[in-house]
């Protein structure tokens, strides 16, 4: 009774309780059973988990916030300049070539130039996705509270997927030319787009409902031995297709179709050049460090990380190389941009 009393007095004093001593007594007594309580609570438990990882959240965008407003921290004040005009350059020349093929009927005719749109628009995704991976700082892993629960690197599959598809349909194009013409029609080719699209966020959504530890495994085998086999198989295709466009192609009568077959083999030979050379830095990095169990070192967050800044400079270079390979698809654009300035 003597704790209660000067319990009592010391709320009377802050005018906080006006009640008696056994009223405060049994208070007192009660906060400490729910304490007791709470502390045994799994679900009170729960909570807390949840409500210290929302507090190391905001700690963490706290902290990220000062970095930026700063721009004295070491690397990522650079890095933060250099990943916004990265994913501005990547997000704007895609955009571009997307419109273009769109606002043509006679280009959404043609099978090529489904994949080419395919591949701005996956590409479009990716350097959206790249003002929060690149900008911030962000470490893209299961564990990790800033993770973009593996769509971001989606977007980045799907163009692997996409340049993969249009070597397979140039080479069959020109390998075949006639089985083509009636197997291969517009919508069977939207049907291929579309399956590999659903196939890529069906496993964003196995990814994100199955334990980090499953989703680890079974990422990590089929990124390996998918890696492998389009690796191989886009090599023999650009090989393939390189002796069919210099050495086939010449034994034809000089035609128009055969300059635009000539062309289009030239392009997506290009394409599937640069894609390589930016894409196999990754995949040595993922073999030696995942599987080889080397160590390797770990970079402050995703836009300074050399190896992975690479897939999405080929972004931005996949663009330019359709730009500047496809006659009718630069005529297009610049018939697009004549007529937005001769509205204005």
């Amino acid at each position: 009774m003597a704790h209660s009393k000067v319990a009592v007095e010391l709320a009377r004093r802050e005018g906080k309780y006006t009640d008696s001593p056994v009223r405060v007594s049994l208070m007192l007594v009660f906060s400490m059973k729910m304490k007791r309580f709470c502390a045994r609570s799994p679900l009170v438990a729960e909570y807390r988990d949840d409500h210290r990882a929302r507090h190391e959240y905001r700690s963490w965008w706290q902290t990220v916030c000062g970095k930026m407003k700063t721009k004295k921290s070491s690397g990522l004040s650079k890095s933060t300049d250099k990943s916004i005009l990265l994913a501005t350059t990547i997000v704007f020349l895609n955009t571009s070539v997307l419109l273009s093929i769109l606002l043509t009927k006679s280009l959404r005719n043609e099978n090529r130039f489904m994949y080419m749109l395919s591949t701005c628009l996956s590409d479009v995704c990716s350097g959206v996705s790249y003002y929060y991976a690149g900008v911030l700082d962000v470490k893209d892993h299961y564990s990790s509270p800033t993770r973009t629960f593996y769509i971001a690197p989606t977007f980045l599959g799907l163009s692997f997927m996409a340049i993969l598809a249009a070597q397979a349909d140039r080479y069959h194009a020109v390998a075949s030319p006639f089985k083509y013409s009636t197997r291969m029609t517009r919508n069977r080719t939207l049907l291929v787009i579309l399956s590999y699209w659903v196939y890529a966020f069906v496993i964003v959504a196995v990814n994100n409902l199955v334990t980090v530890g499953v989703a680890k495994r079974v990422t990590g085998i089929g990124t390996f031995v998918g890696y492998i086999f389009t690796v191989i198989i886009m090599i023999g295709l650009n090989i393939r297709l390189f002796y069919i466009a210099t050495f086939q192609l010449k034994r034809e009568q000089p035609s128009t179709d055969r300059d635009t077959k000539r062309s289009s083999v030239y392009l997506i030979v290009v394409v599937a050049v640069f894609f390589l050379g930016a894409w196999l830095p990754l995949f040595v990095h993922i073999i030696a460090c995942n599987f080889l169990g080397s160590t390797c070192y770990a970079f402050e967050n995703e836009g300074t990380d050399p190896i992975r800044v690479l897939p999405r400079v080929n972004a931005m270079i996949t663009p330019v190389l359709y730009i500047r390979g496809c006659t009718v698809l630069r005529e297009a654009l610049f018939a697009a941009v004549r007529r937005s300035c001769c509205r204005r």
